[in-house]
């Protein structure tokens, strides 16, 4: 699935511009939003504040590093988890 991915998505890119989201920060919303039946909205709220979430994109916080906590805003996941991942549900479901 990540190579997949990785063909759509980074194929003829460059390392410019603003911070993005790894294919992994992609991934794991994408299939937390299928499964779910969720929408843009909790998706965000799952990808910045669920623990759970968070811990297995490997982006969580301690108390200790609070000040180093990764943010995923609106438009990034909108554009990466929302719209390039659609042609690729049916994959995730047999997958």
């Amino acid at each position: 699935m990540l190579t997949l991915l990785e063909k759509k998505i980074c194929s003829g890119k460059k390392k410019t511009g603003r911070r993005g989201m790894d294919l992994w920060h992609i991934l794991v919303p994408a299939i937390v939003c299928h499964a779910g039946n969720t929408n843009r909205d909790e998706l965000e709220t799952h990808a910045n504040y669920h623990e759970l979430v968070r811990g297995i994109m490997g982006v969580h916080a301690t108390a200790f590093i609070e000040d180093e906590k990764v943010e995923f805003q609106y438009q990034n996941i909108l554009d990466n988890v929302s719209l390039r991942m659609k042609p690729y549900y049916r994959r995730l479901i047999i997958w």
